[in-house]
Order: C-alpha cells, then structure tokens, then sequence
C-alpha cells in the first residue's frame, strides 16, 4: 500500500508517519511488521521490495589477503584478553572472532575469520600465538601468575585513573587501552585480567574492596540502591521518553541492551526482569507508566512498583 502510494522503497520511520497520517486501524503498524518478519529488512527481502544484504557475510568475503600480520596477531592478542585465557581453541576464536566483527564500533576493523590466515603465516595457530606473545601452554592468561601484592597493586593504580563505579566493563577497557599504548610503544605490558582477580579473590567486588576500603562479605550485595521503586520508576520513564508508544516489552529489552553497550554508565538501566519482579506483568507497568507521563508525576509508576511485583508479595506473605 505505501509503495503504490508513495512509488518509495517503504523505510521504518517513514511508514509509521505514512500509517499515522492516514488514521487508518486497519493498516498495520512498522513495530508488528519488523516483529513478525524478525526486522525490517527481513520483511522487505520476504516481500520482494528490496532484497536484503548481508552486511557480515560481505565484510567477511572482503577481508582476505587484505589483513596485515599485526592485524592476525593483535586479533589473538584480543581474544585472549576478552576469554582471559592464552589456551583457547579455534573453535573459540571462530565464534570471538564472528561476534567482533558484527559490532558497530568494530566497523572497519579487519579480523581474520579463519585459522587459515594463521596458519598460512606462520605454520601453525600455536606458532602464531607465540609470536603474538601469548602462552598456549598455560590453561589461563599469563597475567594469573601476579601475586596478591602485586594484583591489587594493579587494582589501586585502575582505581586512581577510573572515572566512577570501578566495573569490570570500565576495568576491561581501561586494560585494553594500557596494553595498546605498551604495544605501540614497542614495550611488552602484562596487567592481569578481570577473570585474574575474580579467581584470585572469589569475586571482583571481594577484590574492589581491598583498594576501597569496603568490608564485603559473601552474603552482602554492594552496589547502587538500583532496585528502589524511585530509580526504577526514573529509568522506565527515561525509556518511555526515548521509545514512546507502543512501548512494547521487544522495545525495551532492545533499548536496555543497547543501554548497556555505553562504557560511561556507571549503573546500567534494569532489564526486563527486575523491572516486572518488582512491577508485576508489563501490561500493568506500561498503563502505569502512561499514567505517570499524563499526570506529569511518578507516583503512580512508584505505587506500583512498590506493590505489583512477586518481590512485593513475597514481603507480603512474609
């Protein structure tokens, strides 16, 4: 209907105004089509509008012989940081490997996708994991022989250049970019891994407690109060504000992931299970939360929150 109207190859937002200006119940919301169809190029490519790329496969197809030996290796060097282990199979740097490459912020970047760059190169993935510098006789990474001195020495100095929250994600980039500046400089670093500490010290918040001076027990959950119906009620309106309607559950659990990518967010907004645990089914929250946006007060969304979840009758039956 709208390419016969329009004579447009249909595009998302495009539609929706299309569908909206024309007030019309019976044509079908973009959010129900992208659903049904998995996304919005999928339903183009199965309606024979637009076939529809495959960006992966493509980049993949363009990388070949294009990839530089420091590329490969740094690529190792990469996997063995995220697995924290030098003793990974190909298996596992396949699956790294492919999952690196579809990330936006990866755009560009050319990984190699199969051994058979490695092995080309240097003979075999253990030779090439050497010259990378990596251990591939030991079952962790390298950085796992420190000392406890010597681990939480390492801690104190992330701690002092670390901007909020000491996380292991701000921990992990803060470690990639010391190792990458050590590269560059041609200096060999080793700085242990978040995997290091949290096997060292049952637990990285057990760990973080040693260079900030907070008594954490096995028992006891350190953190922001994230879980109060206020905060919860503040991130489920900042949500609504970016979404707007339907406000569907797909919706959310999207936008919290996405969220959850930022590097900067020192308390990420909560996922779908903690919201309706605390809030009950999400038809009730949704209503509660065009409530709230139409009286211009959260209260209604913090009333719920406060009674409509499992969390809350739990307390109840207590």
């Amino acid at each position: 209907m709208y390419q016969a109207e329009t004579g447009k190859v249909p595009a998302y937002k495009a539609y929706e105004n299309w569908r909206r200006e024309k007030n019309d119940p019976g044509v079908c919301p973009a959010g129900r089509i992208e659903r049904q169809f998995r996304t919005w190029s999928r339903a183009l490519n199965d309606l024979g509008i637009k076939p529809m790329a495959d960006p992966t496969a493509l980049r993949i197809l363009s990388k070949g012989q294009r990839i530089s030996d420091e590329e490969a290796l740094q690529a190792l060097r990469d996997c063995a940081a995220d697995l924290g282990s030098d003793n990974f199979t190909i298996a596992e740097y396949e699956k790294w490997a492919k999952a690196e490459l579809v990330k936006p912020e990866n755009k560009g970047r050319r990984i190699p996708i199969s051994k058979s760059i490695v092995t080309r190169r240097w003979g075999t993935v253990r030779q090439a994991k050497l010259v990378a510098g990596l251990d591939p006789n030991s079952p962790f990474h390298t950085t796992s022989w420190f000392s406890d001195e010597e681990l939480i020495s390492h801690l104190a100095v992330a701690r002092t250049e670390i901007e909020g929250r000491l996380s292991t994600a701000k921990y992990t980039v803060w470690r990639k970019g010391k190792l990458e500046a050590a590269r560059q400089r041609g200096e060999t670093l080793n700085l242990p891994c978040t995997f290091t500490f949290h096997t060292r010290f049952g637990g990285w918040l057990k760990a973080v407690a040693k260079v900030e001076g907070l008594p954490i027990s096995a028992h006891e959950h350190r953190g922001p109060p994230v879980y109060t119906p206020d905060w919860l009620a503040e991130q489920l309106l900042i949500a609504y504000d970016e979404l707007g309607e339907p406000f569907f559950t797909s919706a959310y659990i999207t936008w919290v992931r996405e969220m959850r990518k930022e590097q900067h967010l020192d308390f990420p907004p909560p996922d779908y299970t903690t919201v309706t645990r605390h809030g009950g089914p999400w038809p009730g929250i949704r209503e509660k939360v065009r409530e709230a946006v139409a009286m211009g007060s959260p209260d209604p969304l913090i009333e719920q929150l406060k009674t409509g979840g499992m969390d809350a009758k739990r307390r109840e039956s207590v």
